[in-house]
């Protein structure tokens, strides 16, 4: 036994300690732990015994048999004096030691973690939590009553080691609920002097927050908490600092623990904010600039994202994100835009931030000009780099902050920025790729809100740089098709083409410049078919409100040529139809109201501005059913002078339907027609109805009575008499060059209108002779049906004998009433008439010629040739244009002509 205990006694360090203790190197050597932990714990011992032991001990951690051993059986022993070592080393001449404790310590954590150790009661984040927990108690003892200077290495050992805690368990160690005081004492070191200690404070407590639980043990010190990170940054210029606080109050404002409303409890520091949130988020901005304009790209990030988590969206803090902009935030963030060199990583944040400051929307606005500059920079930068999908934000706040903006901005800045706003257009068509729905909308609201400010008018190109915008935003509309809610880019279009025509028409624009084409030429070719074409899909009210909106905008441009041509393509297209077809679908009050507003201005342009605005105003009261409208038609309003003048307007309504090929509840036209007419006759005469609302009376009632006799549909025979009665009484100015045909061939085929019909047109006759309109005779007339429509070169003779065989006759008797009537400068008119018709039409030479014309003038001529000279040879030219144009094999009767020459001989 003896022998044993002296063999183990040989075994034993020179300080007796026992072999146990002692671990092999891989290098043949023995490290007893009970001398390097003596020696650790020896106050009196020489700074360099210890770092030559603590160089000597990680050089043995390398070795895998010493590692395996130690942590296999001794790992935690050293636990505690490490800790104190480190916590007694503060001053600057244990400096080296203190690093290199901090080295170890973290080594060993990390090699425990990673050692492979066979053993079922294994944890490899037990030497970590270990550690932790005795620099916890360090801190949290008596003698600490606040962190000092000389633990910055403890604290940012620890940090280092709570980070590495996070890989294992994301709850809050046990020994800081454990040990309060741990807590106090370094929120209370907070208030020592010093960047690198409050750094190391503030990166320890952003640690503790992250983690489960942490939130809560550092509730009650909270107001402190954020007043040290307010003060440290207003304070430091040290960028770590500044990184530590911004995380610190980051995961705050993430946690829902703070935001910019913060309202802190009194602390009794006399710098901090005791009177509110708005006291709180003015400090707050003053604490944040300096890291706004840090030379380090990662502080100004973290700044803009701390900006983020402090302003929720949603108008929660209004007020508050007022005073940040009051304080000058915006301004910070404009110069790191402009400083920004385009990071696709900072950009998004700033635009981010000016997004959510956006909310306090007049104070933005008063701000804004600033960085009007900047914000066109970023936008056209946008185009070709990595910031595409920043392109919605920034034309959002441009919107947002020129929308009914109040101040005076650079004609330079509005006309850089259109310029870069129609680029996007530009850029979207010619890459065969349409703008996504918000940038679309957003792009055109931003121009929206340029064109409403006052100087938009000083812009040189304005107009080029708007038939772009108008032709580019069309063609986006045109390839997005109108899938689900596509439609709603049409609505966005559509606003913008609206307030482009209200540019167009101010004073320094012309109205027939090539903007005013661009903008018609848009409607016609793509918004009115497009509209038409999807109307079935469209459901939102919005868009057809926007749509209707610049439609009656342009139509109630006073003599306007450009609202004369939008009306004839409206009506062409069926628009009066399509005007009930929406109110079917669409029965708000307002769009209703809307509708008929522009039915009204759509008859009134249609009428060249001449219809009387008491009939105008009544089209609001109509129904919106159009068999109810007939309805309406078919009631006596002898007594009732408001609904006199709905009828009115329901004539002109079927008038210009009949007119353009449209329908309009067809099939009870006819009747509703004859009710009318027999039940109002004393109402149509010159005293109660115009002289143009009789004409359209006819040729309605004649048009719908013609296509009701081809469908075998009877109507009123003593309606028609009376309207014959009428015109015979009125004596309307019918004949016309644009006279609807089928008007024309009622007329003269009515035998109580023989009179009338031969003195209106001679009259037209005289009529087209003064005005020297008879030179447009065409051998191809061009048919309009139209009234007062663009002046085509047609001849309405031509069509007339072409359709109907009573014509012959009645030019006839128009020839004989003129030649009787003596007055040469008439006769003289109508034969140079009658001349050039026969010149470009075989079918009128053929009708005069069996309607007994030759005969008749050669009875004038014996007659009356020594009265009129001057007239004899305008005959003779008529009879040899006759004989050229007329068909002999099928009409020619020689004797006239045979009795003419002799007559002539004698």
């Amino acid at each position: 036994m003896e022998d044993e205990e002296l063999a183990e006694h040989q075994k034993c360090c020179k300080r007796s300690h026992r072999p146990v203790f002692q671990l092999p190197t891989d290098e043949g050597g023995l490290i007893c732990l009970m001398c390097f932990v003596a020696l650790m714990s020896d106050h009196s011992a020489f700074l360099t015994h210890k770092l030559f032991a603590v160089s000597e001990f990680r050089h043995a951690l390398d070795g895998h048999s010493f590692r395996t051993a130690f942590f296999h059986q001794h790992s935690h022993f050293v636990v505690p004096p490490l800790t104190e070592a480190l916590s007694t080393s503060r001053d600057e001449k244990s400096g080296c030691l203190s690093k290199a404790l901090m080295e170890l310590i973290l080594e060993l954590c990390k090699s425990h973690s990673s050692a492979l150790v066979e053993s079922p009661c294994w944890d490899p984040g037990s030497l970590l939590r270990d550690f932790i927990l005795h620099i916890i108690l360090e801190v949290a003892s008596p003698s600490n009553t606040s962190c000092r200077i000389g633990q910055n290495d403890m604290l940012h050992v620890l940090g280092l080691l709570l980070d590495s805690y996070c890989q294992y368990e994301n709850v809050i160690p046990d020994a800081i609920r454990t040990y309060p005081d741990f807590l106090i004492n370094i929120i209370a070191g907070l208030e020592q002097p010093g960047d690198q200690l409050r750094g190391e404070i503030l990166f320890l407590l952003y640690k503790i927050s992250s983690l489960e639980g942490g939130i809560e043990e550092l509730l009650p010190f909270l107001s402190n908490l954020i007043y040290a990170a307010i003060n440290a940054l207003v304070k430091s210029e040290s960028d770590d600092l500044r990184m530590n606080c911004i995380a610190l109050l980051k995961v705050l404002a993430q946690k829902s623990v703070l935001s910019i409303g913060f309202q802190p409890k009194k602390i009794g520091a006399e710098d901090f904010m005791e009177h509110g949130a708005c006291d709180f988020a003015r400090d707050f901005a003053e604490a944040l600039k300096g890291s706004l304009i840090s030379s380090d790209s990662q502080v100004q990030i973290a700044a803009l994202e701390l900006l983020v988590y402090m302003c929720p969206s949603g108008n929660v803090h209004t007020t508050e994100i007022e005073v940040l902009i009051e304080a000058g935030i915006m301004d910070y963030l404009f110069e790191l835009l402009r400083l920004s060199d385009m990071s696709n990583t900072m950009v998004p944040w700033a635009v981010r931030v000016l997004s959510i400051l956006s909310e306090a929307n007049d104070a933005f606005k008063q701000r804004f000009a600033i960085g009007l500059e900047t914000l066109n920079w970023v936008l056209k930068c946008s185009l070709e780099t990595a910031l595409l999908p920043m392109q919605t934000d920034v034309l959002n706040l441009i919107h947002i902050g020129l929308t009914n903006y109040l101040g005076a901005i650079p004609c330079v800045s509005v006309e850089q920025i259109l310029r870069t706003i129609v680029l996007i257009f530009q850029h979207s068509t010619s890459d065969n790729i349409s703008l996504e729905y918000d940038s679309f909308n957003t792009a055109c609201s931003a121009c929206l809100a340029l064109l409403r400010l006052p100087c938009v008018c000083s812009i040189r190109e304005i107009e080029s740089l708007l038939s772009s915008a108008v032709s580019s935003t069309f063609f986006c509309v045109s390839m997005a098709g109108l899938v689900g809610l596509e439609h709603r880019m049409l609505k966005h279009a559509v606003l913008l083409l609206k307030e482009v025509f209200s540019v167009s028409v101010i004073p320094y624009s012309p109205t027939d410049s090539c903007l005013i084409e661009v903008i018609i030429n848009t409607i016609e070719v793509i918004l009115l078919p497009f509209f038409l074409k999807n109307l079935a899909l469209i459901e939102d009210e919005d868009t057809v409100r926007a749509v209707l909106e610049v439609l009656v905008t342009i139509l109630d441009q006073p003599n306007s040529v450009v609202a004369w041509r939008l009306s004839d393509n409206l009506a062409a297209a069926s628009w009066i139809s399509v005007t009930y077809e929406l109110m079917a679908r669409f029965t708000s009050c307002s769009l209703r109201h809307l509708i008929m507003n522009l039915l009204g201005s759509l008859i009134c342009v249609l009428e060249r501005g001449n219809l009387d605005e008491n009939i105008k105003n009544q089209f609001s009261q109509l129904p919106s059913d159009p068999h109810d409208v007939l309805v309406l038609l078919a009631l006596s309003s002898v007594h009732d002078q408001q609904l006199k003048l709905i009828q009115f307007g329901i004539i002109k309504i079927l008038y210009y339907n009949h007119i353009y090929g449209d329908r309009f509840a067809e099939g009870h036209t006819l009747a509703c027609l004859d009710q009318y007419l027999l039940l109002n006759s004393s109402m149509l005469s010159p005293n109660f109805c115009s002289s143009l609302t009789i004409k359209q009376l006819i040729c309605v009632y004649v048009c719908t009575m013609q296509r009701g006799d081809a469908c075998d549909v009877p109507h009123s025979l003593e309606a028609e008499n009376f309207l014959a009665s009428v015109v015979d009484h009125c004596r309307p100015d019918l004949i016309s060059s644009n006279m609807h045909r089928s008007v024309f061939s009622w007329l003269i085929r009515s035998e109580t209108l023989q009179s009338f019909m031969a003195t209106s047109t001679l009259d037209w006759i005289k009529a087209v002779g003064n005005a020297g309109r008879a030179e447009k005779l065409s051998p191809s007339p061009v048919v309009v049906d139209h009234h007062l429509g663009i002046q085509e070169d047609f001849n309405f003779s031509l069509l007339a004998f072409e359709e109907d065989y009573s014509c012959g006759p009645l030019f006839c008797r128009v020839l004989d009433e003129v030649l009787a009537g003596l007055i040469e400068d008439e006769i003289r008119i109508v034969v140079t008439f009658y001349i050039k018709l026969v010149k470009f039409s075989t079918l009128a030479a053929n009708q005069l010629v069996m309607s007994g014309l030759v005969s008749n003038i050669r009875s004038w001529i014996a007659i009356n040739r020594t009265k009129l000279e001057g007239v004899f040879c305008y005959l003779i030219e008529l009879l040899h244009q006759l004989l050229c144009a007329v068909d002999c094999d099928k009409i020619f009767d020689e004797e006239p002509w045979n009795l003419l020459v002799e007559q002539l001989q004698e």
